[in-house]
């Protein structure tokens, strides 16, 4: 009888999950937006290409009407190269505005493909012109952003295969996510060291699938996995890799297809490490570190060596901003210290180093990092908040920065923010104080900015660091831009399968962790270990390798500690 009403009630519990992704799941690309102003010279077919990043079922199409298209319309899916993949007839449209036609038979579309949207257009029809020059993505959709969007034939109903300045004529989808394999990753996983240059990797189905999966495994030493290895696993569940680099941390994820080859899924990444170099110990950045400030362009960079050093030589790295761009590499150094010259006043540096012999070589040490005293010049400054791609529930927020030395001679400084991390057809203002309110944002876009500082002689500093936020919602009277409290929510969905979302609020900067611990209190998984600035964040936690239960999760930060709990149903 117990056995019998704890699977009833799990029964409902999935059945519950199901229905709320089955009732809220369905999305378009543009969603609410509107054209800025009306195109002439058709009628044409007019369309957009767009993709996926997991299978989907497109249910609809859309497009935005003006008042002045009068022509009955019909929707279309064609592949990239002109293969014809639906259709639908518009009834019922309304003198202007959105207008959607459901398609008799949900179409399946997939991941690594490009689709393209059309409908045919009277004389004048809805856009943007340069709507399209930047990717617009909404959840798993997204415009195509190649210059060869805009798409248009002069012909209605014809393929759309000539583009015109990346022109947003408005032509959409309505889609929703289609089930998909769920795969765990079972070894080797959670950053464990291995003691072999050979590894067999393993994976398995949650559940069974109803036709057959090929699988490809991705292995790389980059854990974004811009680039990678594929190795091909046919219809098995595991694969050997030999001859891998010894003291070397490697990401791995597994890919499955269909019988045509279709990418059905792609997993989370994993890791772990080779065995280690013997012999070579890590260099110890002692001079200058800690973000000191030192008072002249002439610096040595000094360390030492956490074990035996003779015969070693030394590797040093250094850049004036965080993410490296534009490094110097200094090789063959003989002694533990190199002389820096000629640095820029009011600069921010960044170090590491490297010990190597003949045979190998070790990891690199800790960046260091310095400020180089300004005088009577400008400083470069250091963005504050909001930073690192942090999630804010604002379209309002003020932008924060500081100098991280004193800027006697800083009068001013010029803000700058983008929706592309090149800063094309950027915004700037010019202002006295160190914060900046920006306005009027669109919900889901990133935004990119930078800072420069200038004195009275109109003389500015390089730029800082790029930063970057995602505004969620529109800003309101009573909802704050920025968090007032350290907060946990209660993750969602819950229960959950494989997958769930966690998201925290973090009112100052500090240092955070969110750790997840199964019922016997052990530790299951690190989610975040790091400083994080002001802000709102989404953490996806994959517990596609562990058995369904409760589990606990913990945020912790300064003095603060929240525990909440969660269940895994499978």
């Amino acid at each position: 009888m117990t056995k019998n009403r704890l699977s009833l009630l799990k029964f409902i519990s999935l059945f519950l999950i199901l229905a709320s992704y089955s009732s809220f799941g369905q999305i378009s690309i543009f969603t609410t937006q509107v054209p800025a102003d009306e195109g002439g010279g058709g009628p044409f077919e007019l369309g957009t290409k767009f993709t996926v990043s997991t299978v989907a079922k497109i249910t609809a199409i859309r497009f935005y009407k003006s008042e002045n298209d009068t022509v009955p319309h019909v929707g279309h899916i064609w592949t990239n190269s002109g293969a014809h993949l639906t259709s639908v007839n518009f009834a019922g449209e309304t003198a202007d505005g959105w207008q959607t036609a459901t398609l008799a038979e949900p179409l399946v579309v997939y991941p690594e493909k490009v689709y393209i949207v059309s409908v045919n257009s009277a004389v004048n029809f809805a856009r943007t012109l340069w709507g399209l020059e930047y990717e617009i993505t909404h959840e798993f959709l997204s415009t195509v952003a190649d210059y060869d969007n805009g798409r248009f034939n002069y012909t209605a109903g014809n393929f759309p295969n000539e583009h015109f300045n990346a022109s947003n004529n408005f032509r959409d989808v309505v889609a929703e996510e289609a089930p998909v394999p769920q795969i765990g990753l079972s070894w080797p996983v959670g950053g464990t060291q291995i003691y072999s240059n050979s590894q067999t990797f393993l994976w398995y189905l949650n559940f069974p699938w109803g036709e057959a999966l090929t699988y490809e495994l991705h292995l790389s030493d980059d854990p974004t996995m811009a680039v990678y290895d594929t190795y091909n696993a046919g219809d098995q569940l595991q694969y050997t890799i030999n001859n891998l680099e010894d003291g070397k941390t490697y990401y791995w994820r597994v890919r499955a297809k269909d019988s045509h080859g279709n990418v059905l899924t792609t997993t989370g990444t994993e890791s772990f490490k080779t065995p280690a170099i013997a012999g070579i110990p890590e260099a110890v950045p002692s001079w200058p570190i800690g973000d000191n400030t030192v008072y002249t362009t002439d610096q040595r960079l000094s360390w030492y060596m956490n074990g035996p050093s003779a015969g070693l030589k030394y590797k040093l790295k250094y850049a004036d901003n965080p993410g490296w761009n534009n490094a110097v590499v200094v090789d063959n150094i003989t002694e533990t210290g190199y002389n820096l010259t000629g640095l820029d006043l009011g600069a921010s540096y960044y170090w590491k180093v490297k010990a190597f012999d003949d045979n190998s070589e070790s990891d690199w040490s800790e960046v260091a990092s310095f400020v180089v005293w300004s005088g009577s010049w400008v400083v470069v400054p250091r963005p504050g908040s909001p930073a690192q791609g942090v999630y804010i529930s604002s379209s309002a927020p003020t932008l924060t920065w500081f100098l991280p030395t004193a800027g006697n001679a800083v009068t001013g400084y010029e803000v700058q923010w983008s929706n592309n991390p090149n800063f094309t057809n950027a915004t700037s203002q010019q202002i006295t104080s160190t914060n900046f309110a920006l306005g009027n944002l669109n919900a889901y876009n990133t935004v990119y900015w930078r800072v420069r500082s200038k004195n009275d002689n109109g003389d500015y500093s390089d730029y800082s660091a790029t930063a970057s936020f995602v505004p969620t919602s529109p800003n309101s009277i009573s909802e704050p831009e920025v968090p007032t409290t350290f907060e946990l929510s209660q993750n969602y969905p819950n229960p959950f399968n494989p997958s769930t979302v966690i998201s925290f609020s973090v009112p100052k900067e500090a240092f955070v962790t969110l750790k997840v611990y199964d019922i016997t209190g052990t530790l299951v998984k690190t989610l975040v270990s790091e400083n994080k600035v002001i802000g709102f964040y989404n953490v996806t936690f994959d517990a596609s390798s562990l058995v369904s239960g409760v589990y606990f999760y913990r945020l912790e930060a300064g003095d603060v500690a929240i525990s909440k709990k969660m269940m895994l149903l499978k």
